[in-house]
């Protein structure tokens, strides 16, 4: 009789957690939801992850499902959006001082650093240049849409600089040109870099569902053969800068500080485009990409897209 007694004492209590469980997620849900009209990021971001590890969301596969059933399409999109565009807390647009050379990106105006290529900044080690939060910052549920959204955007934002015309020397002066170059540079190569930080996914940087691997591999196809067409454009930023710097030594004093500066660079870059691979042992080069490119596209895909621009 006891033990009769004692089980339904025991079922009746798991029912009233059941029903205190859902009445703390249907008031966490209620709170969230207000977060998102009030759409700042950090506090939607913030309020979702302080929820999840309170087990009132769910953090595994079913997550994405979960947030569109209860809370909406809409809603759920907002939360992505807040997740893709989650800043690095380490660095500003994926860039920070370099410490090698301390900011200055050279030795005594002789020798270029080769840390920082001579520009002063490097790409953040935390979030690898993209700007963005890292991996590990995105709750499993949601990586995978996370990271095709800033595909997404890293493929608008590349296209969009193809289209640019380099600045053009007859038009303006050296340090102009070589400076417009310079932010060229590291705009290009921070998309690169968010390229390469959503091939992670595909190099088991998380676990990838077996239904998944196909949009995986087809999210992975498509950094490479955009990352193509970017690095073969950071060639021609870097032939417009070398360009700009023999200009400039030609006008620097002679025997100057500045002019073996300049002349320094003129050497350095040449260097970087003759490398085989292009680029390679400087922040410039991109091991994920390269690797993936190996992987899943032939030589031959990319040297069409190389050189006509359209997907092999």
């Amino acid at each position: 009789m006891y033990m009769v007694e004692e089980k339904k004492n025991s079922a009746k209590g798991k029912n009233v957690s059941n029903e205190l469980s859902s009445l703390d997620t249907g008031q966490a849900l209620e709170s969230f939801l207000k977060a998102l009209q009030r759409g700042h990021s950090d506090e939607i971001v913030q309020l979702f992850l302080e929820d999840q590890a309170r087990n009132l969301f769910p953090k595994g596969g079913d997550t994405l499902k979960w947030l569109t059933d209860n809370i909406g399409k809409k809603a759920t999109t907002k939360l992505i959006m807040a997740f893709a565009r989650l800043e690095c807390f380490n660095c500003k647009n994926g860039l920070r001082q370099c410490e090698n050379c301390d900011g200055t990106g050279q030795f005594d105006y002789e020798m270029v650093c080769e840390s920082c290529l001579g520009l002063a900044s490097v790409p953040c080690d935390f979030c690898g240049g993209s700007g963005w939060a890292s991996i590990d910052c995105i709750p499993l549920g949601l990586r995978l849409v996370v990271f095709g959204v800033r595909l997404e955007s890293a493929e608008k934002q590349v296209e969009s600089m193809l289209e640019e015309r380099l600045p053009n020397l007859s038009e303006e002066k050296a340090t102009a040109v070589f400076n417009k170059c310079v932010d060229s540079l590291f705009d290009l190569n921070r998309q690169i870099s968010v390229l390469e930080s959503t091939v992670g996914i595909e190099l088991d940087m998380i676990e990838v569902p077996v239904n998944l691997e196909g949009q995986v591999s087809k999210i992975t196809r498509k950094c490479v053969l955009v990352a193509v067409r970017g690095e073969k454009r950071l060639g021609e930023i870097i032939e417009a800068m070398i360009a700009a710097c023999k200009l400039q030594s030609e006008s620097e004093e002679k025997g100057s500080k500045m002019q073996k500066f300049v002349a320094a660079r003129t050497k350095f870059y040449s260097a970087l485009l003759n490398a085989r691979p292009q680029f390679a042992g400087t922040y410039l080069e991109h091991p994920f990409l390269n690797e993936a490119a190996k992987r899943l596209i032939p030589n031959k895909d990319l040297d069409t897209r190389t050189q006509d621009g359209n997907e092999a």
